[in-house]
């Protein structure tokens, strides 16, 4: 369910969107920190391809490493 909150960051990754869509329209390049802006409110509300991966933090650290050094044992 959204909240008030949620649907004001919406607009605002709206409201950013229609302005590069506009700068790019007008043939100028836009400035990297609206794009960087866009890219991070996109991968906060989950719309990025990062964010739509499925990544398990701890596969790597569950792997042994088959080629590691065992401590010799006295």
């Amino acid at each position: 369910m959204l909240t008030e909150l949620d649907l004001s960051y919406i607009q605002q990754l709206c409201l950013i969107e229609n302005k590069l869509n506009e700068i790019w329209q007008s043939g100028e390049v836009p400035p990297g920190v609206l794009i960087s802006q866009f890219n991070s409110y996109c991968a906060f509300a989950g719309l990025s391809l990062v964010s739509r991966q499925k990544i398990n933090a701890n596969s790597a650290q569950n792997k042994t490493n088959k080629y590691e050094r065992k401590k010799p044992m006295n």
